[in-house]
């Protein structure tokens, strides 16, 4: 694990220990699919698995942010 993965995953931890409810359970399951990708490409910035990830946390993200500001 590098440095950035420690990171991430410090961060992972710290959000993982907010609690949610509601409309809000889809933004932080977007937060932490998001996280999740960032891990990947921290750890091999070559990965096309690891970049779709990326690009698909951040779709999931903006269609979970966009159902909540209705």
């Amino acid at each position: 694990m590098n440095e950035a993965q420690k990171r991430i995953d410090e961060a992972f931890s710290y959000i993982s220990s907010i609690p949610v409810a509601g409309d809000n359970v889809e933004l932080m399951a977007a937060a932490k699919e998001s996280l999740r990708a960032a891990y990947k490409l921290a750890g091999d910035g070559k990965s096309d698995d690891a970049a779709a990830a990326a690009k698909a946390a951040a779709d999931s993200a903006k269609r979970a942010e966009a159902s909540t500001d209705g």
